[in-house]
């Protein structure tokens, strides 16, 4: 694995034209069940997408509705973000 910078990144894949699939990642937590982690999923068209989605998680979170109806927030800093072109 290399590490490389998010302006790296995108130089290299913003010329590809692709849509990027963004994945948040909770840490792992405890409930009455057990231990839990949940993501949610965002595909973006550009990269200034990218950079509007994340000001907003920055500022917000990423709040999803599971199929249960129950409302769950990933807030910021999240444990991960993925970043991926989609093909």
């Amino acid at each position: 694995m290399t590490i490389v910078n998010l302006e790296e990144y995108r130089r290299t894949h913003e010329s590809s034209g692709r849509k990027f699939r963004v994945l948040f990642c909770s840490a792992v937590y405890q409930t009455p069940e057990g231990e839990r982690s949940i993501s949610a999923e965002q595909i973006v068209e550009t990269y200034e997408d990218f950079e509007s989605l994340m000001q907003r998680v920055k500022e917000n979170g990423v709040g999803i509705v599971g199929p249960d109806g129950v409302y769950r927030l990933i807030p910021w800093p999240c444990a991960a973000v993925e970043i991926r072109p989609v093909d």
